[in-house]
């Protein structure tokens, strides 16, 4: 299986250890193709490449800083973020076609990039919900459920369980699409 993971930050994946990383190394000891494509910031003054480490195929995208900036640059950044990667995509590996993509909270900052890949490789997705505030701010006790939690909430349509940011996945959402089984039972 081929399997694509999107990363806004990917540390080497020889020494440091994280979540996502982990789970790529993983995929690929399992025996299957593994591609991620991650954040190079521009303040690092390298152009867009691809190296290999631990059987995965890295593709390090140039585009804005995102971390350690201001509101208005890492808007600026965010919106460039998702043409940056889709346009690298293309260019270093335009002919792989993936079987799963796998992507991080908040979802919205690769939306576009998902949807065209999904139309493009025809391939299932899969978010990975953790951290999600404000109800991570409830279960560490810095914030109860109460006015402030609630708008925060709101603000983020009430559920990040699919970008289209309804509470329970449309049957026609172009990202997420329910299956069309029943389960038994």
């Amino acid at each position: 299986m081929r399997v694509l993971f999107l990363f806004l930050n990917l540390p080497g994946l020889e020494k440091d250890a994280n979540l996502y990383g982990d789970l790529a190394v993983e995929f690929a000891l399992r025996g299957h193709e593994v591609f991620a494509a991650t954040l190079l910031e521009a303040r690092r003054k390298t152009r867009t490449h691809e190296e290999r480490q631990r059987g995965v195929r890295i593709l390090r995208v140039r585009s804005g800083d995102l971390f350690n900036v201001g509101f208005v640059k890492k808007g600026l950044s965010l919106l460039a973020l998702q043409w940056n990667f889709k346009r690298a995509i293309k260019r270093h590996w335009g002919n792989v076609r993936y079987d799963l993509v796998v992507y991080p909270t908040p979802p919205i900052s690769f939306l576009k990039v998902i949807v065209w890949l999904r139309r493009t490789s025809r391939c299932r997705t899969y978010l990975v919900l953790r951290d999600i505030f404000p109800q991570n701010a409830v279960d560490v006790g810095v914030l109860r459920k109460g006015l402030i939690y609630r708008h925060f909430r709101n603000m983020r349509g009430g559920s990040m369980t699919c970008p289209t940011g309804s509470d329970a996945c449309p049957e026609k959402c172009r990202i997420h699409p329910r299956p069309q089984q029943d389960l038994p039972g």
